[in-house]
């Protein structure tokens, strides 16, 4: 009778002690352990502006001029204070980023002009010349370290963007990041790819 005693007496302990382990293993790392950094931080451009983009074939091979970055400035963060190495945290970024209009003597003559068009039903509408141009990019944000050395690549979905004017724009990154790279992370350099041009291809 004493053994059985002895013995549930035993289990209870360990499911007390599994049960005390696994709430202090979760509890107090947030408390008392390091933190990852949620402040807002800005992005590192490095060099002239044009070496930070890149150009897709069916962008570069299109009936428009190029269109270049002129400007690029905004800030990224960590979204989540994770406090333990099994957890991840979601990364953030607001950008304003402005290309300039392309050269308007390299436009072809048919984008110049005005277009009419019919639909199905029969109504006519006319669409101005094209002044400017809706591109498809993606941000493309490398984390480093105190050092300098790289420790992660993080890229955005494809965003729409117009040339001659600022975008704002903002968005989460899907991909997480593992907290101990987001507790190394000093710097977050800063490029960006024109994967789509939507107005090239659009005049007949």
């Amino acid at each position: 009778m004493w053994s059985k005693l002895l013995y549930f007496k035993s289990v209870a302990l360990l499911i007390v002690g599994l049960f005390a382990g696994f709430f202090l293993g979760r509890i107090l790392p947030p408390i008392f352990g390091t933190h990852v950094d949620t402040q807002w931080r800005p992005i590192v451009v490095h060099g002239p502006l044009r070496n930070s983009v890149g150009y897709s074939t069916e962008v570069f091979d299109a009936d428009l001029p190029l269109a270049f970055l002129t400007d690029a400035t905004g800030n990224v963060k960590f979204l989540n204070d994770t406090g333990s190495a099994i957890e991840e945290t979601e990364f953030g970024y607001l950008l304003n980023i402005t290309m300039s209009d392309p050269d308007r003597s390299k436009i072809p003559e048919k984008y110049l002009k005005e277009e009419k068009s019919q639909a199905n039903d029969g109504k006519e509408w006319t669409s101005p010349p094209i002044e400017h141009i809706d591109y498809g990019v993606a941000f493309h944000f490398t984390l480093k370290d105190k050092d300098n050395f790289e420790l992660a690549k993080l890229d955005s979905d494809v965003q729409r963007l117009t040339t001659g004017k600022s975008d704002e724009i903002q968005g989460k990154i899907k991909k997480r990041v593992p907290y101990e790279i987001a507790l190394k992370t000093k710097a977050v350099d800063f490029s960006m790819s024109v994967d789509k041009c939507y107005t090239c291809g659009s005049r007949q």
